[in-house]
């Protein structure tokens, strides 16, 4: 198994590297660390394909104190350096299926502000390493067909299209924990066009410690997620193999359903929906508690 890291940073390649190796063993990295040097490497990836390649997004065209220059016709600059690796690994036939690791200082809609490419995920430099290893975890377990369950370390946010707004207020809290690497969160709204979205939203699920639910009439109306996310959820939750965390956004007949029995993270005498200058407080305190579940 070959891993190939494309990073030009050598201070955070001898950090990275030995906690990779402990991390996986038996795995061979192998590092480039230049633009130029890729697309010089491409004919052996060809004739070896890499299990993944995880790439910086901000890569140097060549060694620094080289005179050696981007030839003009490329384009582009130095922040788009790792998206033109990406393309052009993907432009052959022997390397389009290879899986891609954009790793980044950047936030993910600031290194690219439209959908991934196909066959690649985002995770956001950080010095814990979670999110990067929890990743290529699942990347080598998808190529290998492993059965055994997935690594259960993620936050699943259940909730009613009709109610985004929520969802895009719960996400903007939760970025600082992102980018700190102590919690990685899903959404369907990481779903990429043509994917097989109910097959995306199983296997979230299935790689999921915590499922947040956004409560309010329209989620509980909601035939597909009592189906497929509600329902599947509460016998996990029974079996004492996830955490429901649910909030009360609007109010609703919650009292009839079986989250009942489960606590609500906050007090149910003011829904999220009618707070004004006290929601933003309300929502670093879900944050707490759903720091505290995924640890």
């Amino acid at each position: 198994m070959n891993i190939v890291i494309v990073e030009d940073n050598r201070v955070e390649l001898d950090e990275i590297l030995p906690r990779l190796c402990g991390e996986f063993p038996g795995v061979n990295f192998n590092v480039i660390e230049t633009e130029s040097a890729f697309r010089r490497a491409v004919p052996d990836l060809r004739a070896t394909p890499p299990t993944i390649v995880i790439m910086d997004m901000l890569l140097r065209w060549s060694d620094a104190g080289s005179e050696e220059e981007q030839p003009a016709e490329i384009g582009g600059d130095f922040y788009s350096a790792g998206l033109r690796c990406q393309t052009l690994l993907a432009s052959y036939p022997e390397t389009k299926n290879v899986p891609i690791i954009f790793y980044s200082m950047l936030d993910r809609n600031d290194a690219i502000p439209d959908r991934l490419p196909r066959n690649t995920v985002f995770s956001t430099k950080s010095r814990e390493l979670f999110d990067l290893v929890r990743k290529i975890r699942n990347l080598i377990a998808a190529q290998n067909k492993i059965v055994t369950p997935p690594l259960k370390d993620q936050v699943f946010v259940s909730y009613s299209h009709k109610d985004k707004k929520f969802l895009d207020e719960l996400l903007v809290h939760l970025k600082p924990l992102e980018r700190a690497g102590r919690v990685t969160v899903w959404s369907d709204q990481q779903i990429n066009p043509g994917a097989r979205w109910f097959g995306e939203i199983k296997i979230a699920l299935a790689s999921s410690k915590v499922v947040v639910m956004l409560l309010t009439s329209n989620f509980l109306a909601s035939d597909f997620i009592q189906e497929h996310e509600l329902g599947p959820v509460l016998k996990e939750a029974e079996a004492g193999g996830v955490t429901i965390l649910w909030i009360l956004v609007r109010a609703c007949s919650y009292h009839e359903t079986a989250l009942r029995n489960f606590q609500a993270v906050m007090p149910l005498d003011k829904p999220l929906a009618q707070m004004k200058a006290e929601r933003d407080s309300a929502w670093v305190q879900i944050c707490k508690e759903i720091k505290k579940a995924i640890e």
